[in-house]
C-alpha cells in the first residue's frame, strides 16, 4: 500500500485541525503546543516537506495511520494552517478555563 502526499480539501483541514487542537487541550498541553508551533511557525513548509521526505518509507507500515500522518504533515505544511491550529487551540484553552470558573 502506496501513501502518495495529497492536497486535503477545505473541510479535511477544518477537520483535522479540530481533531488535533482537541486532542492537545484535552490532553493538557495546550499550552506547550502554542509555544512548539509559535516557535515553528516560520519553518512550516520546510518542517513539513522535510518530515514527508524521511518518515514517507515507514508511513506504508502504519496503514490508517501513515495516511493520517501523510495528511498531518500536508496539513502543517501551509503556515497558515499552523495559525489557524494556533487560534483554535487558544479558543478551546479559553473556553476550558470558562467552564473552570463556572464550576469555582
Amino acid at each position: 500500500m502506496q501513501m502518495y502526499p495529497r492536497e486535503l480539501t477545505p473541510e479535511e483541514e477544518e477537520e483535522l485541525i479540530e481533531k488535533i487542537s482537541t486532542t492537545i487541550v484535552r490532553s493538557g498541553l495546550g499550552t506547550v503546543a502554542l509555544l512548539y508551533l509559535e516557535s515553528y511557525k516560520p519553518l512550516s513548509f520546510v518542517g513539513g516537506q522535510m518530515s514527508l521526505f524521511f518518515l514517507s518509507p515507514i508511513l506504508p507500515l502504519l496503514g490508517k495511520w501513515g495516511q493520517l500522518g501523510t495528511d498531518l504533515m500536508m496539513l502543517i505544511s501551509k503556515r497558515e494552517n499552523v495559525d489557524r491550529i494556533i487560534e483554535r487551540i487558544r479558543e478551546l484553552m479559553q473556553e476550558e478555563e470558562g467552564k473552570k470558573e463556572e464550576k469555582g
